[in-house]
């Protein structure tokens, strides 16, 4: 549960206006 591992293959499921990305943004500014 909330881990994402390197070399991964992760899927972010939900409806429309979940907010999935939103949070793929917010997660890549993290990392940068």
């Amino acid at each position: 549960r909330g881990i994402v591992k390197p070399r991964e293959l992760t899927a972010i499921l939900g409806g429309s206006g979940a907010g999935k990305s939103s949070l793929m943004t917010a997660l890549a500014y993290r990392t940068a």
